[in-house]
């Protein structure tokens, strides 16, 4: 898996999104180095017990604010608000399961593998979000600064 790194193509022009989105690169980029360069016995699972736990609070936090910039920009029609939203609201579910299992994994080793799918969750929707999404919402904010500065 390539590694994710932050760049300024994944800038959209919304300072406080730019910054979230930032942070939940920094937090998948950390959590992913202590998984695989750690041997199984010496993996700190508190540790990464607490970088998922902060990982899934920025991503809720994050898909909260988004939706609030999409709602004050009135950048896509009703339905297509809706169907993501609700994409929004799955991916909720989908990481505050995977940390409660996470939570309440009895061994070592389901903790390791709860903390990996739980990166694969992470990466998976940031590959599949800021492709379908937010390169849209991207262009959309630039337009609209464009029309503000030439008025």
């Amino acid at each position: 898996m390539e590694k994710l790194e932050w760049s300024e193509d994944f800038e959209l022009g919304s300072e406080p999104i730019d910054s979230e989105h930032k942070k939940l690169i920094e937090l998948v980029a950390c959590f992913e180095k202590e998984l695989h360069s750690s041997d199984a016995a010496d993996l700190d699972l508190e540790k990464m017990t607490q970088l998922a736990q902060e990982l899934v609070a920025t991503a809720i936090t994050h898909l909260s604010d988004e939706e609030l910039l999409i709602d004050n920009l009135s950048f896509m029609p009703p339905l297509e608000k809706m169907v993501h939203k609700q994409e929004h609201a799955e991916w909720r579910e989908r990481l505050l399961k995977e940390v409660s299992s996470l939570l309440s994994s009895p061994s070592d080793l389901e903790r390791r593998a709860r903390l990996s799918n739980g990166i694969l969750i992470a990466r998976n929707f940031w590959d599949k979000h800021f492709q379908k999404v937010d390169t849209r919402l991207r262009i959309f904010i630039g337009q609209q600064k464009v029309l503000t500065q030439s008025h």
